[in-house]
């Protein structure tokens, strides 16, 4: 074989090994509207809608949130809650990561009107962080029992 070949051939070969193990880049960073069926945490806690889009966050007052990224929907926890408590089990600020910990989602709530002494109108700054990438979106929502 001659050299050029040679070498043309390993270089092709070290390229389909690198494409072979690239690891899976994770869900979209696309917020996608939640299906009626994709809700499936019940009682008191917040849901997020933009005005387009529909349901596109809700979380439980455990702590259980959804949400749909790309075509994938993730069941997310809540890690970590601090600020004011908000009716629904809700705090000002929260984070919430999935279980294998590569997409998070910040959430920054600020009450704009009350409902009721169980509810509160809310709006959102949505941070979704995932490993091929981030998106900041603004919602508004309802959070009580």
């Amino acid at each position: 074989m001659k050299p050029l070949s040679r070498i043309c051939l390993s270089l092709t070969v070290l390229l389909l090994g690198a494409c072979a193990s690239t690891p899976d880049s994770g869900p979209s960073a696309q917020v996608m509207p939640l299906a009626a069926k994709d809700i499936d945490v019940k009682g008191c806690g917040l849901t997020l809608t933009q005005p387009k889009g529909g349901t596109l966050f809700v979380v439980s007052q455990s702590g259980d949130a959804r949400i749909r990224l790309g075509k994938e929907l993730l069941k997310l926890k809540r890690k970590s809650a601090d600020g004011d408590t908000l009716p629904g089990g809700q705090r000002e600020r929260q984070t919430f990561v999935d279980a294998t910990g590569m997409v998070s989602v910040h959430l920054t709530l600020t009450p704009t009107g009350i409902v009721d002494d169980k509810a509160r109108t809310v709006t959102a700054k949505v941070e979704v962080d995932t490993p091929s990438g981030f998106n900041l979106l603004d919602m508004a929502g309802l959070t009580g029992c």
